[in-house]
């Protein structure tokens, strides 16, 4: 169950981020959505979002000039800006770049979506569930199909390399000297050659509510039919990647275990 969301402008969200006591983030925001304003521009561009939440009711002046946030709006921008944790989860093709983060807060839950890198929608969330099904919608999980394949561990050097590659033979010569398997090699060249997104599952913290970090997580890559979810391990000094079949099964399994870091 999700309660009604709230749908922002970069600009708005900003501007409730800077009212709400984050200004570091409200002009980091900025700059990654927008890039380098000019301070007259900046003013302009927030003077607007500041009427457009006063004619939607987040935002009033009050008989003394200030600019309070509506109570319940406050509640939430305050809880995404100084959350106990986040899960985040990102996806990439070669239009766009998409995030779905969930923030932890006080034993509650709040999710940020981006919508076509400019909007911004804010909603409580009420269930655990909703967060992983949340996550699978936005992999696209269900229409694909599980598959059986033993693990496939590769040098992440080595997958990044091959990530792209069309060659179909190149792709098979390089698994195979890499030792993966025929039926492996099979399903794994045909999904690097024609990847259609690579995406990753970050659980994000915040030590000492200094900047952002993440130590644990995975990463997806999605062909036309089929979804790998691979971990990363430092094995011998060298970053090694496994690879195994994405499903629903797997992957709320990987998702439950990343929220069992912070339970």
């Amino acid at each position: 169950m999700v309660d009604n969301p709230y749908r922002l402008s970069v600009e708005e969200w900003a501007l409730a981020l800077s009212l709400a006591g984050a200004g570091q983030q409200s002009e980091a925001l900025l700059r990654t959505y927008l890039g380098e304003l000019s301070d007259d521009m900046a003013r302009e561009r927030m003077h607007a979002a500041g009427h457009s939440l006063i004619a939607r009711g987040l935002l009033d002046i009050d008989p003394e000039g200030a600019a309070p946030l509506d109570p319940d709006f406050m509640s939430c921008v305050k809880a995404m800006a100084a959350a106990d944790y986040s899960l985040r989860f990102g996806r990439s093709n070669e239009a766009v770049d998409m995030f779905l983060t969930y923030h932890f807060k006080d034993g509650k839950l709040y999710e940020q979506a981006l919508e076509y890198g400019v909007v911004i929608e804010l909603t409580t969330i009420q269930d655990m569930k909703d967060v992983i099904q949340g996550g699978m919608d936005f992999y696209d999980v269900e229409k694909h199909a599980g598959f059986k394949a033993g693990p496939v561990q590769l040098p992440y050097a080595q997958l990044e390399d091959l990530t792209g590659v069309t060659d179909l033979d190149q792709l098979d010569a390089a698994l195979k000297s890499a030792g993966v398997g025929e039926k492996e090699r099979v399903l794994l060249k045909e999904d690097l050659a024609a990847a259609r997104s690579r995406g990753s599952v970050l659980l994000v913290t915040y030590p000492g509510n200094t900047f952002p970090q993440s130590d644990h997580g995975f990463l997806t890559l999605e062909g036309p039919e089929r979804m790998w979810l691979v971990s990363l391990e430092e094995v011998d000094g060298e970053m090694t990647a496994t690879l195994k079949p994405g499903s629903r099964k797997t992957f709320e399994a990987e998702v439950s275990a990343l929220l069992t870091v912070m339970a």
